[in-house]
């Protein structure tokens, strides 16, 4: 907690927008939680909200399916592209100025292959 707490810090002080993300899960996963467990997880994310960190909750995304993981956790090779490319569009949204997308993406040579 307290790295957490000091990495946000940090970008705070240092005008860095932070981006705290729920990836997508596997449909069936929710089942492996507590009643309540997932929302006061996310409920503690909000509370690092600010005009600066953004939660980015892609947890019930029903884009993936099971087959998109290789394992419990981890997308296979596609669906990592995927989530990749979607991920980057949501935070080009978020932030809405080329200046401070390429503060994020990179150089725009790199980014123009998005």
């Amino acid at each position: 907690m307290q790295y957490f707490e000091k990495i946000l810090d940090h970008c705070r002080r240092n005008s860095v927008t932070a981006f705290l993300c729920m990836l997508p899960i596997r449909p069936k996963e929710p089942r492996a939680y507590k009643d309540g467990e997932m929302e006061e997880f996310r409920t503690f994310l909000f509370e690092y909200v600010d005009e600066n960190t953004h939660l980015l909750d892609f947890t019930y995304d029903d884009g993936y399916v099971t087959a998109d993981y290789t394992d419990i956790t981890h997308f296979n090779e596609a669906a990592a592209d995927r989530f990749s490319a979607q991920l980057d569009g949501t935070i080009h949204n978020v932030l809405d100025r080329t200046d401070r997308r390429q503060m994020i993406a990179g150089r725009p040579e790199e980014t123009a292959a998005l």
